[in-house]
């Protein structure tokens, strides 16, 4: 897999101790510090206590999926709905005894199918930003094609999340480019 230069390229686990270890900062962590200094100093030092948050499991999910690829991610997470309500043919909400037990019962923690589908979406953007990036460069394609390519059916998001990355559009990071 093609990954960015700056994207970190370790286990998880590795990751997750090392921000604790304050080698790097992890983006929950340079939140609070954009927020108040005064507080990160205090999570850093252990005055604050880090709790499991559901931010921290989506991002160490997303990590793991993202950066480690789909068959860790499949060695680590459940991806289900739950058991299913027999009166509504719906499934249990999350916070019903009915789901709540049949969580404790998983070996692994679970990931609703919406969830995964939102981490899919992450990490087809981040695999395919590089490829955009030389298709819009070295190629008069359309953005729609280029979307197509890396493997995204809608031009628009895929407009979307490469400006998020790139910081631009598509349409602008090929007109800069094009004039170096």
């Amino acid at each position: 897999m093609n990954r960015p230069n700056w994207l970190l390229d370790i286990p998880s686990e590795e990751y997750h101790k090392a921000t604790k270890d304050v080698e790097y900062i992890s983006s929950h962590r340079l939140s609070i510090f954009r927020r108040c200094p005064l507080e990160y100093h205090k999570h850093i030092t252990g005055e604050i206590p880090e709790g499991d948050t559901t931010t921290f499991r989506q991002g160490r999910m997303a990590h793991t999926l993202v950066l480690e690829g789909a068959e860790k991610f499949s060695e680590e997470y459940l991806v289900a709905s739950g058991p299913v309500n027999p009166k509504t043919d719906a499934p249990f909400g999350p916070t019903s005894k009915a789901y709540l037990d049949w969580a404790a019962a998983q070996a692994k923690p679970i990931v609703s199918p919406d969830e995964f589908a939102v981490f899919g979406k992450m990490s087809t953007a981040v695999r395919a930003h590089d490829k955009a990036k030389e298709l819009l460069m070295n190629s008069d394609v359309s953005v729609k094609e280029v979307a197509l390519t890396v493997g995204i059916s809608d031009p628009n998001y895929f407009t979307r999340i490469f400006a998020k990355y790139a910081g631009m559009s598509p349409v602008k990071y090929r007109r800069l480019m094009s004039e170096r």
